[in-house]
């Protein structure tokens, strides 16, 4: 078996949503680790969850700042991240502005509405969102498997099949057809196969 496949099988993803961020400068945005909300009202009976994150920036730029590290790093149109369980960041319009809402807010605005608008009205910025709940006890292993970040610039051969990917995803969480979940856990794969092989 090769390593992403042994990657794939480990993993064990129990919801995944897609959300569109509009956001305006000035605008910063916090991720904490050590999540466990849930991003359905219901509460998966597998017991306690976390979510990895995986963001594009389809317009404008901003700035990526993982704790611990000591220089943020700087996203453009066409980039796509992965943050791995229990990673703690910050995205911004700059890398000085001060936390204005966090990525929990984001997932209860995603319950209910696939696009959310943050920000005092600048200069504007659009990253899709898809956030990967994990079974807990698949996040040691992923842990050690996984970089706490995969980073894919714009002028990389693979963004255009991520982007393709995304929207498909983004289509079937928010029209919610027929097979629609069985949908979701395959694009699901697929990105974050994709993302791996980058």
């Amino acid at each position: 078996m090769d390593p992403i496949t042994d990657i794939v099988e480990t993993m064990k993803i129990t919801g995944a949503m897609c959300l569109r961020l509009e956001a305006t400068a000035p605008w910063s945005l916090r991720r904490h680790g050590q999540n466990s909300e849930p991003l359905s009202t219901e509460m998966n009976s597998e017991g306690l969850t976390d979510y990895a994150c995986l963001g594009m920036v389809s317009r404008g730029s901003c700035y990526l700042k993982i704790e611990g590290e000591s220089k943020p790093t700087s996203l453009g149109g066409g980039d796509c991240f992965l943050l791995a369980p229990d990673v703690s960041c910050a995205l911004s319009d700059t890398p000085y502005t001060v936390q204005t809402t966090s990525v929990e807010e984001m997932i209860n605005h995603g319950r209910t509405q696939s696009v959310w608008s943050i920000g005092g009205g600048g200069a504007s910025t659009t990253i899709t969102f898809g956030l990967f709940r994990f079974k807990r006890a698949a996040i040691m292993p992923l842990s050690m498997l996984l970089p706490r970040l995969i980073l894919v610039r714009e002028d990389q051969t693979r963004t255009l099949a991520l982007n393709s990917t995304i929207q498909l995803l983004n289509g079937e969480m928010s029209g919610q057809r027929i097979g629609w979940s069985v949908a979701v856990t395959r694009l699901t794969d697929l990105l974050l196969i994709n993302m791996i092989r980058a």
